[in-house]
Formats: C-alpha cells, structure tokens, sequence
C-alpha cells in the first residue's frame, strides 16, 4: 500500500477541520474498507519531564512560558502529553491548552495520580499552555508518552510495521464518540507502541478510517 500524497502542511492559524469529510487522496478503499497506511517515522524516546517541571501552590496557576511551553510536537500528528507528580499529594487537576495537527483549539484534564504519571486522552501537536488546580504538593512535570495521535478517526487496527516488518499489534484507542468535553479522549483515536521509541526505530501501521466522517467529531476548547 502507498504511503504518498500525504498532506505535510498545516497552518496552525487555522482550523483545516471538515466536517463529515469522505475524502482523501492518502486513504485506499477496497470494497468498502477505508485503509489508510500511517508512517511515525522514528518517534524519539517518551519523557516524563521533557516539556518542563511547573511550580504549583494553594491557588490555581497558569503556566503558559515556564519549562519548554509552548511545545511543538515533532510526530506528523502530534502526541499525549503526560502530566507527572513528585508527591503523594499531587493530586490536583491540570488542564491542557493547544492545538490538534487540524488548528482545531483543545482543552484536556487530567486528574493527577499522586507521585505517578497519568498520560492525558487527547493527542496535541502544539500545547500552549497548563493551569493547574489548587493544592499544595510537590511540582507537578510535564512530557509525551509512547502514544500517538492520528489523522483520522480510525475504526480498525489491521497491520502493524518496526523497521518495515510486520510485528506485534501497537494498540489502538477508539475514538471517543461521545460528546465532546475537557475529560473525554481524542476524536480520532490515538495509538500506542508497542515497543518503545528511541529515536531510531520507524514505526507504521494500517488502519481502517471512518468513511463519512474521517475527522472525528470537533475537538472541545472550552
């Protein structure tokens, strides 16, 4: 299956989202499967703290030039940031502004694990900026998971590629379908490796894509 004609600019000043879009010159159909092959290339290695390591307090703050943000995502897609704590009591809400590879505007909470890593449902090419909710616990890093967003809303993993050979099945996440909203997950679905990305390994994957409505439903940005 081919992998050219694939679009590679995407102004981020505008959204480039369509509505119950049924076309696209890089999805194949055969007998009514919508295949379309994605290319990862060679995704560098997933970070806890890549992003920047935020101050939090008692009052909610707003991180919006602290660490490395704003951040670009280098993958075509974008991908999921993790938000990380450093004590028991991190357990506070960060929400997540940016933009999808579209320009579409997304808001994304995550609801803090403690000292653990939590990856937020939605993929980002661009995050803007981070509020964190009140609370007194230790800072609170931001990095990028071995989960990926994807072009379109994909319905099927059918095939899975390291290094151009057929491998283990990634994992594909649904897209979320229901109504859209800071808590819910990524329109489009989102895949995670299987193996971990170093910034070596080039990954792909065949998936089947929503005929009718191959952006998903619109992003929440609010």
């Amino acid at each position: 299956m081919s992998v050219n004609r694939v679009p590679t600019f995407y102004p981020s000043r505008i959204n480039m989202r369509v509505a119950n879009l049924a076309f696209a010159s890089d999805v194949m159909v055969n007998n009514g499967d919508h295949a379309h092959r994605l290319a990862l290339v060679a995704p560098i290695a997933s970070s806890i703290s890549a992003i920047g390591t935020l101050t939090v307090s008692s009052t909610a703050t707003t991180h919006a030039n602290s660490g490395n943000l704003p951040y670009t995502f280098a993958d075509p897609y974008g991908r999921h940031p993790i938000v990380a704590g450093t004590t028991s009591s991190n357990t506070g809400v960060s929400t997540l502004f940016g933009k999808d590879y579209l320009g579409q505007s997304v808001i994304a909470a995550v609801t803090n694990a403690g000292s653990g890593a939590v990856n937020c449902a939605k993929a980002f090419k661009v995050l803007n900026s981070v509020i964190h909710g009140g609370h007194a616990g230790g800072p609170v890093s931001i990095g990028y998971a071995d989960r990926y967003g994807l072009p379109y809303k994909s319905m099927a993993l059918k095939h899975s590629f390291l290094n151009g050979l057929s491998t283990a099945a990634h994992t594909l996440t649904a897209p979320d379908t229901s109504t859209a909203s800071a808590a819910g997950s990524d329109p489009r679905g989102s895949i995670t490796l299987n193996v971990a990305a170093d910034g070596t390994k080039n990954f792909d994957v065949i998936l089947s894509v929503d005929g009718t409505n191959r952006h998903g439903a619109a992003h929440s940005s609010g």
